[in-house]
């Protein structure tokens, strides 16, 4: 299945519970429904969100600390927009860890909260047209 992650093959049996993850609703209140504005915050999601998650595996790769904190700190700002409830807290998780020095399992969290990412997306885009 890792193939299939990382190639970023989508498919609805594995994305079926991308619903409970993102709350469109909840975007839709904070922009006052403009749904202008909606499809913009969706679409910098799924703009952002992979060149995020690349620099992650850059900033794991040569041990940079401080970056993966911070690139981690941006995604989970990102999907906090888009309210991808299981990105940010994954997001969160790594951010905690690299300003604790802890990033001995940096890479595995990353290839987690990539699968979040694509979750996310594939319900965005799904959803948000």
């Amino acid at each position: 299945m890792e193939t299939a992650q990382r190639s970023g093959a989508t498919s609805p049996m594995v994305f079926a519970s991308s619903r409970s993850d993102v709350d469109l609703d909840a975007v839709r209140e904070r922009v006052g429904n403009d749904e202008r504005l909606v499809r913009f915050v969706v679409r910098s999601f799924l703009a952002e969100a992979p060149r995020l998650l690349e620099q992650l595996r850059e900033a794991a790769e040569t041990h940079a600390i401080d970056e993966l904190h911070t690139l981690a700190h941006s995604l989970k700002g990102i999907a906090a927009n888009v309210s991808a409830h299981s990105v940010r807290q994954a997001a969160q998780q790594l951010e905690e860890d690299a300003r604790r020095a802890r990033v001995d399992h940096a890479e595995q969290r990353i290839d987690d909260l990539a699968m979040r990412v694509r979750r996310a997306a594939w319900f965005l885009e799904q959803s948000a047209h």
